[in-house]
Parts: structure tokens; sequence; C-alpha cells
């Protein structure tokens, strides 16, 4: 094997020979001397040709030797040899048809009678190849009748064009917009985004196939959107009220509206329970008919309204009319005498009609003071609201409760689900439930690239990569 040289070859190489009578010279000289046919796909077959000069007499190739330095596939393709005319040209043409990947040489030494010429060609044959990340898109919440894009990102990684043949999107809400056939060039990234436009409130997947054709692979990417089981990355509790749409928050958009509110007189559900204005003075407890806005004077006792009929022996104002039965002292006026359950008839702000306050009193005489306030252990778990307490209807949710993964803000922090696995504590978007391998590095995670030959599963596939 001839060894190669590195260093420009002469572009002319010439002899002389005596040629019948007397000494005629006869030169003979290949061009170019060095070629790089650059890259060129595997499977693929590339002809060059040389050019063949002779000067003073004909010059006949003798011979051609295609020697091959490093990788395979270049032969020589004219046959029979020429003979070049004096003062003019002949082509030899060199084929190159490489079957592997890589960089591939080869010197080619042309003999005639005038003398040798010597060409170097060299190439890189390659497989167009590229990659579709990430493995997966999780949107968290997407209120129906919105929309959210997300990108998929479409990377040529070989120093060929790389054509993305089909791109298609599976799964109810997904949808993409892309012209295809897409050619990117060596090395080349491409962002195509995914909308996800949800019609109601259900959990949804869907993917995403990508094809670059001619049998060179593709890729997918798993997508889903509202959908509790997979974690999201806290993107569940998006108003910031410790509740999350996974849970029992019925509106995510509002942190004053959530299972730990209190109801108010707006015709809102505000503490999420299906009812909306319960235990408000616009709305009727008691169902007879009248709210407290309509004069109703007890509306936890359906025999108590503005129609009914009075009773004058029981000691109530049933009516409602502001007269306690006949020859019956209400001291305070508020509807109610001593025998009739008033614990304090010389203040009308208590009675049994009356709407228990976080005051320290039994405001509705019913022997429990501040019950159903922010004053008062509902759920018997130690805490009250003004003690902390961010749903005193749940004993297992109070300041230094154990998180769990449970959509909820269990320690009554202000955070949902920290420090399980369904946070995500590293903030790249993903949790452990999620497909976070580790949760502990924002390097990791399903929506992470690849990089190869490092021995870390970056993108929780679960591979290392090549």
């Amino acid at each position: 094997m001839r060894p190669l040289s590195l260093l420009p070859l002469l572009g002319l190489l010439a002899c002389s020979s005596d040629v019948g009578v007397g000494k005629i010279e006869a030169s003979f000289a290949v061009s170019p001397t060095f070629t790089d046919l650059g890259t060129a796909p595997v499977g693929s077959v590339v002809d060059t040709d040389l050019t063949l000069i002779a000067t003073g007499t004909d010059v006949k190739v003798l011979a051609v030797e295609v020697l091959t330095v490093g990788g395979e596939g270049f032969s020589l393709l004219t046959d029979p040899l020429p003979t070049i005319p004096g003062g003019g040209t002949e082509l030899l043409t060199i084929r190159w048809a490489p079957s592997e990947p890589g960089f591939q040489w080869t010197e080619i030494t042309i003999q005639t009678q005038a003398g040798p010429g010597v060409v170097q060609l060299r190439g890189e044959s390659a497989v167009a190849s590229g990659a579709v990340v990430p493995a997966l898109i999780d949107y968290g919440r997407v209120p129906a009748g919105t929309a959210e894009e997300r990108p998929v990102t479409v990377r040529n990684d070989s120093a060929l064009d790389l054509t993305v043949a089909s791109f298609a999107v599976e799964g109810a809400g997904f949808s993409v917009a892309v012209e295809l056939p897409l050619v990117l060039t060596a090395g080349e990234t491409r962002e195509i985004p995914i909308r996800f436009s949800p019609d109601n409130d259900d959990a949804a997947r869907g993917r995403v196939i990508v094809s670059f054709g001619e049998g060179l692979g593709g890729g997918e990417v798993d997508l889903r959107g509202n959908d509790c089981s997979a974690g999201g990355g806290g993107d569940f509790d998006q108003d910031g009220d410790g509740f999350s749409w996974c849970a029992t928050d019925c509106d995510d958009s509002n942190d004053e509206i959530n299972p730990a509110a209190i109801e108010i007189c707006d015709g809102i559900d505000n503490d999420c329970d299906g009812i909306e204005d319960e235990g408000t003075h616009c709305y009727d407890d008691d169902g007879d008919g009248y709210t407290e806005d309509e004069g109703d004077c007890n509306d936890q006792d359906a025999d108590i309204s503005p129609g009914e009929t009075e009773d004058y022996a029981n000691g109530i104002d049933d009516d409602c009319d502001g007269v306690v039965d006949y020859g019956e002292t209400d001291a305070d006026g508020d509807g109610y005498i001593a025998s009739a359950g008033d614990c304090n008839d010389s203040n009308p702000a208590i009675s049994p009609a009356a709407v228990e306050l976080p005051n320290g009193l039994d405001d509705d005489c019913d022997g429990v003071i501040d019950e159903g306030t922010t004053a008062y252990d509902d759920d018997g778990d130690g805490y009250t609201e003004i003690g902390g307490d961010c749903d005193d209807t749940d004993n297992t949710v109070h300041p230094g409760a154990v998180e769990v993964a449970d959509w909820i803000d269990n320690d009554c922090d202000g955070v949902v689900d920290e420090g399980t696995t369904a946070y995500d504590d590293d903030g790249d978007g993903f949790t452990e439930v999620g497909g976070d391998c580790n949760d502990a590095n924002p390097l990791i995670s399903p929506a992470a690239r690849e990089v190869p030959g490092n021995g870390v599963d970056e993108d929780c596939d679960p591979t290392t990569g090549p």
C-alpha cells in the first residue's frame, strides 16, 4: 500500500520518450491531482472525471491502479484505457460507491509510456439521521375552550440533508400545522408547535409520530393534558390557593374559591360544595320559602317565617313581625324571649336566630361558642383557621401535617404536594409521577436532550444514548 501524503501533489508530471526515428518529445499530465468529493449518502454513486493531457506525440494509458488508502468503494469506470492524442485530452472516470459511513481515501496511479501520474481523491460517506425530542410533553391544566402550544423539536444529527416525510398527531384536542416535506440541512434544528385545545376537562392523551422516510426511522412524542394521574409539574394549582383542580378546587383561576373558602352572598359556590350562597342571608337555609333578606327571622327553623301563623303560647315570634305572643316581654327586641331560648335577652345580637361570629360568644344560643367560624376548630385537628388551618373541614389538613401526593396542601404551607412524587422538585416541568427519573436534577426529564456517550439517561427513556 502506498503511504498517503497530505501535501499537495504536483499538478504536472511529465517525462520524455524516444518514439520512432529521432527524438520526439512526449509528455503527460493529469488534472486535478487532488479532489475532495465532499459528503455523499451511503448507497449513492459519485462519478468524477480526471482530465488526461498529452503534449507532443500521442500518449497511451498502459495501466490504472486504484489503491484504497482508507475506506472502500472506489473503482475505475473507463474501459478500455484510452490513448491521448498529442496536443489533446481524454477523460478517465473514477466511480465512488460508498457502502459504509466514514471518511474514504484513494490514491490512483496512471501509468503511461510517457511516465506516471498520481491522483488523490477523498470523501465522506454518511447516513442521514435525526432525532425527535422530547419524549413527553405534559401540558398540565388547560381549561376547556382555551389552548396552549408546546414545541416538538426535530433535529438533523447528520452531515446530510434530512427530509421529514410525515408528521402526524393523534389524540383528541391535539393538532399541528406543518408543511411537508420538511427538509433540514446538516445540523439544523426545527421546532414544530403542537397545539392542545380541549373541548372538555377530561384527561387527554395523544402522540406525535414523525417519519424521515426511506428507512431512516423517525421518532414519537407522548402528549398529555388535564391528566391528573401523570403529575403535571404543579401546573394544576394555577391560582396558588393550596387546592388543585385535580383535587377539589372548582375554580382554579380564582384563589378566593376553594374548599376552604367562606361562602358569601354573591351567587357563586365559594366553598366548592356544589351549593351557592348556603348559610348566608340570601339563601333559604331551612327551605320554608324565605331567606333572611326576605324577612325570615330564623332561617334555621322552617316553622318560623313571615308566612307562618303566630302561636301565642310558645314564646316565639313565629311570623317574624317583631311581636312575641301576647303579654310576653322581649327585652332586647330580637324576637325571642328567655323562655323561647334567648340566652341573653339584653343583647339583640344574641338569640337562637343569630349568626355565630368568631367573637368568643355563643351568638346563636346553642351552647357552643364560635362554631363554624374561623375561630373554631371545626374538624377537631387542633387547629382553627385563625390558627393556620387552611381546610377546617378536613382533620388531615393542618399545619404540621405530613404532605402526601393527593393534590392538596396538607401542611398548609401554601405549596401543594412538595416533597412527594407528584411535585416538580427540580423545576424542570416534570414530576416523578409524570416520568421524571431524577427529580433532583433539572437537566434530566422526559423533555431533556440525550447527550451521547456520557452514561446518563437525560431523557428518561430509559437508554443512555450511543
